[in-house]
């Protein structure tokens, strides 16, 4: 019996202080809601570069709260 297996990615997203954070913070945001997060290759790890950290998760604690649920 022929059997496939979705067994999904760990797909690291690696954001360093050089890049557009605004556009960092969108691309992450849908790499990990796209399709309800049900994706193999969903940005499930996302690594920010120590001196942005801090505005980073201010800017996606504000995208998410945007987000409509349901």
């Amino acid at each position: 019996k022929r059997v496939t297996l979705e067994l999904g990615g760990k797909s690291p997203l690696i954001i360093f202080k050089d890049y557009d954070l605004d556009e960092a913070v969108n691309i992450a945001f849908n790499g990990i809601m796209f399709n309800q997060g049900q994706c193999c290759v969903a940005a499930s790890r996302t690594f920010v570069e120590a001196s942005i950290y801090d505005d980073f998760v201010a800017k996606a604690k504000a995208q998410a709260e945007k987000q409509k649920v349901g």
